[in-house]
């Protein structure tokens, strides 16, 4: 979708800076500070470049997952997953909406990242 010129994505980004910018300068006397963190973007470079992410024992895998779930629409019936630990650091997705435990610990790399001043998302 397209909104006068720019893509529905690249308005929402800028709503949201607008909406950064806004609170810092709201809340400039306090100690704290909004950051934006460009999860889609972070995600896409994942996607993009599995090799640098995940370290597991097969081939990074970023469009399979790691676990299905027995019975789709009740999750009281997953468990632990049917990869052995060491494949579990090889995929982006845990099962078919859940990011795996490898991205999560690469978001929470970024994030930290992002929080010293050193993330360009």
């Amino acid at each position: 979708m397209v909104i006068r010129g720019q893509s529905l994505g690249d308005r929402l980004d800028t709503l949201w800076g607008d909406g950064v910018a806004a609170l810092n300068e709201e809340w400039k006397d306090g100690e704290g500070k909004v950051e934006f963190f460009d999860t889609y973007g972070f995600f896409e470079e994942v996607y993009h470049h599995p090799a640098k992410y995940f370290n597991g024992s097969i081939t990074p895998d970023v469009v399979g997952h790691c676990h299905q779930c027995p019975v789709a629409t009740d999750w009281h019936f997953c468990g632990i997953g049917d990869c052995t630990p060491a494949e579990r650091d090889s995929y982006m997705w845990w099962d078919e909406l859940h990011p795996s435990e490898q991205t999560g610990r690469n978001l929470a790399a970024e994030i930290l990242k992002k929080i010293e001043g050193k993330s360009k998302y």
